[in-house]
């Protein structure tokens, strides 16, 4: 087995640190205290969660709740989504479970069906309007506060339900979980910025409402004895500095580390050295190349051109300096202030410590190698 995962979560052995991330929310968890957890896209905080309920599920004194709202543009398909994943994780008969679902959900017309090929159950409820929406999710809380365990609900891309039609989600929600006194909640998301608004700014429902926590690069020297751990048990042959040339070279970012590693693994030659490393690079990115050519379709060419620029520089601290104008000649400082807010809310640009970077790390460097 590649040891180098992909996706989502397998095992501790393959999970590599976080040990004190998972100290801090287990510590909120033990005392009551729900949680913001942030971070850039493919960073690991999914996997986190996952490692999470690892460890929960070892103290059998929690029920663990994950859901991913990334997907849901309504209250129906977030009540919808709620209820599967309350269904999923518990653990009791199933006709005994299914009986408790429909009467609590009785008036939604509770539906149950089986996907033949996986064997998964999938729990839906017909919802109408806003009113049953609101009522149904009310019945989700009602039957939490009456089981007698304490839950842990983590919520993956919180940040969606901003954008839902109903523009009253956040008030709903926390009027809800503001009165539930055996549940914590962890609100996980991607959008640093909306995160970041819906939790400081006073106006807002979740004001002041949670432990904010920012999830950051992996310790480069955990991650070294990681990537040395795992291709040595493999039969694989690499140095420290090698693996400290993988890191830098992507920039210690989780999902492009495990990706190389990944793509070393599975490879032929059996000494990894910084030439190998970088050959490996470069066919991902040639692999990659359709997809990249993809954003030159929702971007205008100015647009295209910053983007260019930023890849180009690396990072920007300064977009509408003369200096960085000039050198890219790019115009008006307005045109670029605008191109540059513009691609914020497109996602493909980032604030990240004081400098603009583009998100995805391989897009960047397909652009700078043309």
């Amino acid at each position: 087995m590649n040891p180098f995962i992909l996706t989502s979560y397998h095992s501790p052995e393959h999970f590599c640190d976080r040990e004190n991330e998972t100290e801090r929310l287990l510590s909120a968890i033990n005392n009551n205290r729900n949680v913001a957890l942030i971070s850039k896209r493919r960073m690991g905080k999914t996997g986190l969660l996952m490692h999470l309920e690892r460890q929960l599920a070892m103290q059998k004194e929690q029920q663990f709740v994950y859901f991913d709202v990334l997907s849901a543009s309504s209250l129906q398909d977030f009540v919808n989504l709620f209820a599967n994943a309350l269904f999923k994780s518990n653990n009791r008969n199933f006709e005994k479970l299914f009986k408790s679902f429909s009467k609590i959900f009785s008036a939604f017309k509770p539906s149950f069906s089986i996907n033949p090929i996986t064997g998964e159950t999938k729990f839906n409820l017909d919802i109408s309007n806003i009113s049953e929406s609101e009522s149904s999710l009310t019945a989700i809380f009602n039957y939490i506060q009456k089981i007698n365990k304490k839950f842990v609900i983590a919520i993956d891309e919180f940040q969606q339900i901003t954008s839902f039609s109903e523009n009253n989600t956040e008030a709903l929600l926390r009027s809800h979980i503001q009165h539930i006194n055996n549940a914590v909640f962890i609100f996980s998301g991607s959008s640093r910025k909306i995160l970041g608004e819906m939790f400081s700014d006073k106006n807002r429902a979740f004001y002041m409402s949670s432990e904010i926590m920012y999830l950051d690069k992996i310790d480069r020297n955990s991650y070294s004895e990681f990537i040395l751990k795992h291709f040595t048990k493999g039969n694989f042959k690499i140095s420290e500095n090698s693996t400290y040339f993988l890191l830098d070279l992507v920039k210690t970012h989780t999902y492009y580390v495990q990706l190389l590693c990944n793509r070393l693994y599975s490879q032929k030659k059996k000494e990894i050295t910084e030439i190998v490393i970088a050959e490996v690079l470069s066919k991902i990115l040639e692999e990659n190349k359709f997809y990249f050519e993809s954003y030159r379709k929702i971007l205008t060419n100015f647009q295209w051109k910053v983007v260019q620029s930023i890849a180009f520089e690396g990072e920007v601290a300064e977009p509408t300096s003369k200096d960085f104008i000039e050198k890219h000649h790019l115009g008006s400082s307005s045109s670029v202030s605008t191109a540059f807010k513009s691609l914020e809310e497109k996602e493909i640009i980032s604030f990240e410590n004081s400098k603009y970077v583009l998100q995805d790390l391989l897009f960047s460097f397909w652009l700078s190698s043309k």
